[in-house]
């Protein structure tokens, strides 16, 4: 890897370590503010709703005015905004906040990947997209581990944490990271999501987008399940939330460090991609279906392997079929919204209202419709 990708895989990582630490102490803020599970899912679709209406906005701006600006403008306005979103109170206002955190978010992470395909060269694009993924991931785990370990104190020292944390990544970024965007025309912004979507009607990317909807519903639904139980029916700590999450980054971590390489020198993006995807549909499905907790978490190893596995996959392939790398990650961020929005407020929130092992068997079924998506085009996909 060039000296560039390992930049801007090091200041994300520190990026998704502060972004990470609200997460294990969320269900405490609606816990101590007399909320319901449905708000627990409500706050996520929100952001998911702000990453949804800012993905092409922010990927085409970083087309035109380069990467770097909005790395540091995402940074800064999400510390700003989790602060809000932390210390108040009122649903209007908590709401209100977590939307604009969302929207911030999105503008860090969609330039952040644009970056990175900016420097990498299409045959090594989806090695870097493993080591991006994985590391990030573990970043996301030592968030949840470091935001576990803050808020067991109190909850909004977190949101302090995160605050501190991003305007010094966000200081970072703008004395260590070089543009890498340096091609940029004068043209109109469009930021009608629709109008990009049409562009690229005549290739795969349509259904692959479809394919990241489907997954990321699955993966963010049955991880808002998984924190809403243990929170709720183990009635964790913070802390120990922290700690399980810190363990299922550091398997992520091994499967795109150790075992991606493995089966990438055998097999190409899109088996992978397909194995990955039976697996998270065979073991949710294993989950629900047995009532022994020591079996669940057994079972529940290789899917948090394969949930770690497929992102970085099915992003590479995406991002080999555009020209413009900001238009084509904001597209792939939107899809990405999307799924956010209908599976932390439908699996984790309304379902596991009425029964978590409901939740399970949803986000099952979605990824089986993702897979088979993936089985009856795979041909298509091998291609890209």
């Amino acid at each position: 890897m060039n000296k560039k990708t390992i930049i801007i895989i090091i200041v994300m990582t520190l990026m998704a370590i502060t972004a990470n630490m609200a997460h294990p102490v969320t269900p405490k803020l609606v816990e101590e503010n007399g909320y319901d599970p449905i708000m627990y899912g409500a706050l996520f679709a929100t952001m998911a709703f702000a990453n949804l209406l800012a993905s092409p906005i922010f990927g085409r701006l970083s087309d035109k005015h380069g990467r770097k600006l909005f790395l540091i403008i995402g940074a800064i306005g999400y510390g700003l905004a989790q602060l809000g979103f932390g210390f108040l109170q009122p649903r209007y206002a908590i709401l209100s906040f977590r939307f604009i955190a969302g929207a911030f978010a999105c503008s860090i992470f969609v330039s952040g990947m644009a970056y990175l395909v900016d420097v990498t060269k299409k045959e090594y694009r989806s090695k870097a997209m493993a080591y991006y993924t994985s590391i990030l991931g573990a970043g996301m785990a030592g968030g949840y581990l470091l935001g576990g370990l803050i808020g067991n104190y109190n909850y909004r020292y977190s949101f302090v944490a995160q605050a501190i944390g991003s305007v010094l990544v966000a200081t970072l970024i703008f004395l260590v990271v070089k543009e890498s965007h340096t091609d940029r025309k004068a043209r109109t912004i469009n930021t009608n999501i629709i109008v990009d979507f049409k562009k690229y009607s005549h290739t795969i990317l349509p259904v692959l987008l479809i394919a990241v909807v489907l997954t990321s519903f699955t993966d963010i639904g049955f991880n808002n399940t998984f924190n809403l139980y243990m929170n709720n029916a183990l009635d964790f700590e913070p802390l120990e939330i922290g700690y399980v999450m810190a363990v299922t980054g550091a398997i992520g971590l091994f499967t795109n460090i150790v075992i991606f390489p493995i089966l990438k020198r055998k097999f190409n993006d899109a088996y992978v991609l397909r194995l990955s995807m039976f697996v998270i549909v065979v073991t949710l499905t294993v989950v629900a279906l047995i009532d022994n907790q020591t079996y669940q978490v057994i079972v529940l190893i290789p899917f948090f392997a394969a949930i770690r596995l497929y992102k970085p996959l099915i992003q590479s392939i995406i991002s080999k079929l555009g020209e413009r790398n900001g238009e084509v990650m904001g597209l792939n961020n939107a899809a990405h919204a999307i799924g956010m929005i209908a599976g932390s407020f439908i699996a984790g929130g309304i379902i596991y209202d009425i029964n978590p092992i409901y939740s399970v068997y949803t986000v099952a079924g979605t990824c089986l419709v993702a897979f088979l998506l993936i089985v009856v085009f795979f041909k298509k996909v091998v291609k890209v």
